[in-house]
């Protein structure tokens, strides 16, 4: 097995064991993602993941050759041993183990010889699921909770282990290769010979350029929101047939995954004959990147940040509609969230991983956005992405 995930499975088994936890099940399915299943195997999706408080590890893949070469478990069975069906296979993985270990299962468990095992499930199950696996395992207690597993899984991925900052060193690098070519295409294409470039054109390239440089494709749906349509945060839809022209502000905001890990970066086009206003977003904007990054430290709440650029833009008489920033990882929303709001407890720390994206919209000048991403160190904080403003060359 994969030591990574070796140390990464003993530590939820660890903690389930504090917990008083026989086991805990993770499922990732379609409807269901889960990326704390590929966090603790590699296994990218479809699996169900028994995970035990003796530190014996099950996966169950819905594509077995996929597991076999990816995953890092104790044991692999196919998901199709039991119809792909997650209460018979709740049902028989559960029971088997028992019937098997039953005592040293129940001392590691830290269960009294007459207690229900303890079964937890995600927090986000619903509630038919909890409900029939009840019925399905009556001598068994299934456990569902904000504070169990899943908690314990999302503030361990917000700090990166060195293995997973080398991947964001290099999910930056193709990044920044994607952002200078889409760039020139920008150039070449709409502000100088004026072709006729759609949003769905621009998305198209960047899934075609993160392909060509070995990346997984985009970490989430490419944003390209051209003139008419880039006032709002996130237009729906994402990118359409509409023209991109060399005029007004256009957004693009996108992701690259590597090896499970995304990037999100925004990009803002300035085309030409920009009004006072629009001008004035775009400096400001760009102002407020500028005092994000020289914030972000070590040590201070999450909130203090994007306080700051509150306030900036405050006074000069703008409000920014949505949260400074965001952890990125395996998910592209991750721990913590750059919000400045009283219920915000969270402290950066050294191996945090932000997206940071100042952004202003005007259902008349249209949206400005400028999203990079920072890596927290014991000193400051690392930026590993060139986004930036896009002018017209002359």
């Amino acid at each position: 097995m994969n030591q990574l995930f070796f140390e990464r499975q003993k530590k939820a088994s660890m903690r389930l064991a504090e917990d008083g936890i026989f086991a805990a099940v993770i499922k990732d399915a379609e409807g269901s993602r889960n990326s704390s299943l590929r966090y603790l195997t590699g296994h990218p999706q479809d699996a169900l993941l028994f995970i035990f408080a003796d530190s014996d590890t099950i996966l169950l893949p819905w594509d077995l050759n996929l597991a076999n070469e990816k995953a890092g478990c104790s044991s692999i069975i196919p998901y199709t041993d039991y119809n792909r069906n997650y209460f018979q296979a709740a049902e028989a993985v559960l029971s088997k183990k028992i019937t098997r270990n039953s005592r040293i299962s129940r001392d590691s468990s830290g269960a009294a010889e007459n207690d229900k095992l303890k079964i937890e499930v995600s927090a986000s199950s619903s509630w038919l699921d909890v409900n029939t696996l009840r019925k399905k395992l009556p001598d068994m207690e299934i456990i569902c909770r904000d504070n169990g597993i899943d908690a314990f899984l999302s503030s361990s991925r917000k700090i990166k282990d060195n293995s997973e900052l080398q991947l964001y060193t290099k999910a930056a690098e193709i990044t920044d290769n994607v952002i200078n070519e889409l760039e020139e295409y920008l150039q070449k294409n709409i502000f100088r010979d004026e072709k006729r470039v759609t949003e769905a054109d621009i998305a198209m390239k960047i899934e075609r350029l993160a392909r060509d440089c070995n990346a997984e494709g985009t970490g989430f749906e490419t944003i390209a929101a051209s003139g008419g349509r880039s006032w709002a945060i996130h237009p729906w839809p994402a990118y359409s047939s509409s023209q991109v022209t060399g005029s007004g502000l256009t957004i693009i905001d996108f992701g690259i995954r590597y090896k499970g890990y995304t990037t999100d970066v925004t990009l803002t086009a300035a085309g030409k004959n920009l009004s006072d206003k629009q001008k004035e977003m775009i400096q400001l904007v760009q102002n407020a990147a500028e005092l994000a990054e020289k914030e972000l430290k070590p040590g201070i709440s999450a909130g203090q940040p994007a306080q700051a650029v509150n306030i900036f833009f405050k006074s000069h008489g703008y409000a920014m509609p949505h949260s400074l920033g965001h952890g990125i990882g395996l998910d592209v929303h991750e721990a913590p969230l750059l919000k400045n709001d009283s219920e915000n407890t969270a402290i950066l720390e050294p191996g945090m991983v932000l997206a940071v994206e100042p952004g202003l919209y005007d259902p008349d000048a249209g949206g400005v956005r400028l999203e990079n991403d920072f890596i927290i160190t014991s000193s400051g904080c690392t930026r590993i992405t060139s986004s930036r403003i896009i002018f017209p060359e002359y």
